[in-house]
């Protein structure tokens, strides 16, 4: 607080202080009131705070601090009399100034800045400017403190002013509508007042905010801010920041919370109102934007910065079991209350969580009660500055409550669901309590709680911890003496066992308490995380050194088998032979009576590397993501255990470019040429021994990448309009537009823009045949049956109207009519007797034009005879003029052979020397012998014909045969087996009497015999090797087997 009590004196010193000129500024001019050298020197020197005779007579003072801010990390505010450095107001009544008086170059210029005020309409703050001439009473430029009355002057609300701003406890930035116009240097003199117009009895005074103001700017008006400034993630050290604006180029920047350095982003105008921010650290960032364009000369004009309005937050939630800095959370839920006044501890249990709500002014204001802190070099001064506010390892920490009194009650409720892997909860706080000293239920307090889903604890003695101010408790500091002694405890950690509770959704309850009498404060500060209930082991195969480490935040005791304790420090470290089992007892460092056991066993364990990669290309960068799935193997009992979950192993990715990088899961920007590349990836356990590391290696193999070139050519019709890059063009010519690849690469879109009329086609007097189809295109045909005109609109190959039109003239249909006589064994001469009408000749296989309606031949064969009309029409037809057959010379046996009467059977002179079996007119391949025995039988209705050779060498056709089913099998008739060998017999049994015929392929009877019913005897002794019928007659019918003598 030096600091502040100082800046405060600084700014009561000015209330006197005359200008004795303004000097011209330089443009872009800009007031964040930090303790940078430049701006330092403008605030001693032409700044004055607290204007006027009874500024001093004021109950609120304007001044300038850190307890509030914008950008960097001071502000110019206002704070009460009452507390002299809290940017709080009074009730009482008053007016006061801050101001500056400046020149102007010629020109045009906006004014910006950026504001908050948490109090109501009566107590609002004004910024505004004037035309500066020596103040005299009654002027517009007369701008004075007034002790008794919050009234702005008339003359001051009707110049140029933002209006009365109140009402919002963020900041917001306000820019003047209207610029101010300076024609020439001389008439450019103006002062720029901040005006705090306090009309007293405010319910919100001493409560809130009251008026603050930073990052005042005053740039060229030709260059229009960057406006809609949105930050979003692309991975958990990325972030894209995109805006919208029209400038020629930009200045990005950035800087984590608590910072006052901005870090510039490497910008150029080719990348248009978006920039790729990369290797972030996990934080809360502020960004800022400033619009440059160039005059035509060349000279560059600056805009006012516009900032992101708030802290945007980067962090991997995968890293997190609980994101306990993110106050806005769905699983997080702030609250606040009161305690009641000489009420016991049960009766303010409920306090902290009475009314729902985040009361946040940052992490420097008395006023937050739920806040976090990003500023790792931050300490509290109610310690002495002996405590850090965040411990140097962590993210963030989250102070809950206040050094306010007045018997405030905070609390933060988290919800999660247990998980098996990181069923252990961290808790690290540090507490900051005073100690008057009361009964220990007065006493301002610290406490934790974690219930179940039904809000019950889930154990009143192990699932509760309760800090009340005690400067005698181990472990605790005080600061101060007597009365208002601090008393508090430096960063501590303590393990919350939630093992039994895995899937369960738990809730995590944490509350500060002022004293309950309300003169002493008590706040605390924490951060939340995970780890599994698991002991790491460090030790890698064959080494003899055995070391386990056990969870964090736990008193520790370390026994073998039988018991004997080895150690109670967090680590075992020893020496041990394979399957040793220690047993290491955990209990809550409040209550040892709170405790569990984790078992190990000194196993030699193995790293495993592995992993992934996938391409990932961002802003035309050859970027690939890796991801790191290595883990521990261990072998106890000839079984091989997998751990992927160790966190004690290396990690390296060797890039194979001479770069490298630790994380597990990173990326690497490959060459845009693209390529194959090779990347290795080296695990250990403990340290980089021989036999303690594992290698693995992946071919990358990615696509080249770069700014291309697409273009197009476009045909449309004339009075219709083409969609290229967002814009519509009617007319013909050459169209170029911007844009990106998925890969982020710049692409120039050219088109070549062909407008095309519409046309109209008329086609000559067409002759259509009967029966054909005219086609106007390949979907509209029309099939011809009279005459007409035709008309048809349709789509030309430029995707343009066409109109097609067709005269038809059709003719008659052709009908011819063919009488034919076959030529046979009586007739020597084919005759085909021609008619019919629609035509005027006809020709035969192309032949002569003839007329004659009788043609006669002795050739068999196919002939085609065409009739012609005298529009060329044709229509054909083939007649077959076939040979002359032999009747009557085949016959059927059974159902499966067909056979040829010898000449000796038919009385006749015709010896046939060959022969070719056909069935259905196509020739059965194999068939050549004198019968035709078809494997499975005949097919009951095919025609069977046969092609033969006779002694002569000429050929001749044997008239078909319709096969026909001469057979019905009777039930139950077999004869078995069908294969004998020569001289040997076969079996038929038969269900009846009947009679049995033996056949041979030729069809000749060889014998015939009566037989019983029942099982017979057939000898088949004499018969030669071959081929035969077995016939068996029974009253139902008659049945055939074949049998085949070997």
């Amino acid at each position: 607080m030096r600091v502040q009590k100082e800046l405060l004196i600084f700014g009561l010193a000015m209330v006197w202080t005359a200008v004795a000129y303004a000097q011209t500024v330089t443009i872009p001019y800009s007031m964040s009131f930090e303790e940078n050298a430049s701006e330092a020197l403008d605030l001693s020197q032409n700044w004055v705070l607290n204007a006027g005779s009874q500024a001093a007579a004021c109950n609120d003072r304007w001044m300038v601090g850190s307890s509030v801010h914008s950008d960097g990390k001071r502000a110019l505010y206002i704070v009460s009399s009452d507390t002299l450095t809290t940017p709080c107001f009074g009730k009482q009544a008053n007016l006061q100034f801050a101001y500056r008086d400046f020149k102007l170059p010629a020109g045009s210029y906006y004014l910006s800045f950026d504001w908050l005020n948490a109090a109501g309409a009566d107590a609002a703050l004004y910024v505004g400017y004037v035309v500066y001439t020596n103040p005299t009473a009654g002027s517009v430029t007369y701008i004075t403190a007034n002790s008794g009355s919050g009234v702005m002057p008339t003359a001051l609300v009707a110049a140029n002013n933002s209006g009365a701003l109140y009402g919002k406890s963020t900041w917001q930035q306000y820019t003047f509508p209207r610029t101010i116009n300076v024609s020439a240097a001389s008439t450019g003199t103006y002062r720029l007042y901040v005006a705090w117009a306090n009309k007293g009895g405010n319910a919100l005074a001493d409560s809130v905010f009251g008026a603050c103001v930073d990052n005042i700017q005053i740039v060229d008006s030709r260059v229009v801010p960057a406006r809609n400034i949105v930050p979003t993630s692309v991975s958990c050290d990325t972030v894209r920041l995109s805006w919208k604006g029209s400038a020629d180029t930009y200045i990005v920047q950035y800087r984590k919370v608590g910072s006052n350095i901005w870090n510039t982003v490497n910008y150029d105008s080719s990348m248009g109102t978006s920039v790729l921010i990369e290797g972030l650290e996990e934080g809360s960032y502020n960004f800022r934007v400033r619009s440059i364009s160039y005059d035509k000369d060349g000279k560059a004009m600056y805009g006012a910065y516009a900032y992101y309005q708030g802290e945007y937050l980067v962090y991997c939630a995968d890293r997190h079991c609980l994101s306990y800095f993110d106050l806005h959370g769905a699983n997080v839920k702030c609250t606040s209350g009161k305690t009641t006044y000489m009420g016991d501890l049960t009766t303010n249990m409920g306090a902290p969580f009475e009314n729902v709500g985040i009361i946040d002014h940052g992490a420097e204001s008395d006023l937050s009660r739920h806040t976090v802190c990003w500023d790792k070099t931050a300490t509290d001064p109610r310690t002495g500055d002996k405590l850090r506010i965040v411990p140097s390892d962590a993210l963030a920490s989250v102070r809950l409550g206040n050094w306010r009194t007045g018997n405030e009650a905070e609390g933060i409720t988290y919800t999660m669901t247990v998980d098996s892997a990181y069923s252990i909860l961290l808790l690290r706080y540090a507490v900051v309590l005073e100690d008057p000293n009361h009964n220990s239920d007065e006493q301002p307090r610290f406490t934790i709680e974690i219930c179940d889903a039904k809000g019950q604890k889930i154990d009143p003695v192990c699932g509760y911890i309760n800090f009340a101010a005690d400067a005698t408790r181990k472990g605790w500091n005080t600061e101060g003496s007597g009365y208002n002694q601090v008393t508090w405890k430096d960063w501590t950690t303590i393990g919350l066992n939630l093992t039994d509770y895995v899937g369960q959704t738990l809730t995590i309850k944490l509350a500060t308490y002022d004293c309950t009498l309300g003169g002493h404060y008590g706040y605390a500060y924490f951060t939340l995380d995970c780890t599994g209930a698991t002991i790491e082991t460090i030790g890698c195969g064959s080494d003899t050194h055995f070391a386990a480490e056990a969870p964090a935040g736990f008193a520790y005791k370390w026994m073998t088998q039988d018991g004997t304790i080895v150690s109670t420090q967090r680590m075992l470290d020893t020496y041990s032979v394979d399957s040793v089992e220690y047993t290491c007892r955990l209990s809550n460092l409040e209550n040892s009576d709170c405790w569990f056991e984790l078992k190990v066993l000194a196993l030699p364990k193995f790293p495993i590397s592995d992993g992934t990669w996938s391409y990932t290309p961002v802003d035309c960068k050859n970027r690939v993501s890796f991801k790191n799935r290595s883990y521990v193997q261990t072998r106890y009992n000839g079984e091989v255990y997998e751990d992927h979950s160790a966190n004690r192993m290396g990690f390296r990715w060797d890039f194979g470019d001479g770069t490298e990088s630790l994380l597990p899961d990173c990326t690497h920007d490959f060459p845009s040429e693209g390529g194959t590349f090779t990347v290795s990836l080296s695990t250990w356990l403990a340290e980089e021994s021989a036999d303690c590391i594992s290698d693995t290696v992946f071919v990358v193999t990615i696509p080249a990448i770069g700014d291309t070139v697409v273009k197009d050519t476009v045909d449309i019709c004339d009075g219709s309009y083409y969609d290229f890059g967002g814009t519509r063009y009617t007319d013909a010519g050459d169209y170029t537009y911007d844009g990106l690849s998925e890969a982020g690469c710049h692409i120039l879109y050219m088109c070549q823009l062909r407008v095309h009329p519409t046309d109209e086609n008329v086609l000559s007097d067409m002759h259509i045949c009967y029966g054909d189809t005219f086609c106007l295109n390949d979907s509209v045909c029309y099939l011809s049956e009279k005459d007409g005109r035709f008309h048809y609109t349709f789509v030309n190959r430029y995707g343009c109207d066409s109109v097609v039109i067709a005269n038809i003239r059709y003719a008659d249909e052709i009908l011819p009519v063919l009488d034919v006589t076959q030529m046979s064994e009586e007739v020597e001469e084919a005759v085909v007797r021609i008619g019919g009408s629609g035509y005027n000749y006809y020709t035969i296989d192309g032949g002569e034009q003839l007329t004659s309606p009788l043609f006669t031949t002795t050739e068999a064969g196919d002939y085609m005879f065409s009739f012609y009309n005298d529009l060329g029409c044709v229509d054909s037809v083939t007649v077959n003029i076939k040979s002359p057959c032999l009747r009557n010379r085949l016959f059927q046996r059974w159902n499966d052979i067909v056979a040829i009467y010898n000449n000796e059977y038919m009385q006749d002179t015709l010896e046939f020397v060959a022969y070719q079996w056909y069935e259905d007119e196509q020739p059965i391949e194999g068939a050549t012998m004198s019968y035709y025995c078809a494997p499975g039988g005949l097919r009951i209705g095919a025609a069977y014909s046969c092609r033969v050779t006779l002694a002569d060498g000429s050929q001749a056709t044997v008239c078909p045969l319709i096969a026909q089913d001469l057979v019905t099998a009777p039930a139950q008739v077999s004869v078995a087996p069908t294969a004998v060998r020569q001289g040997g017999s076969t079996y038929v049994y038969m269900p009846a009497e009947g009679s049995v015929r033996c056949y041979d392929a030729l069809g000749n009877m060889l014998s015939v015999s009566g037989m019983p019913a029942g099982k017979n005897i057939l000898s088949l002794e004499s018969l030669d090797k071959g081929m035969y019928l077995v016939q068996v007659t029974q009253p139902e019918g008659v049945s055939v087997h074949r049998i085949t003598i070997q």
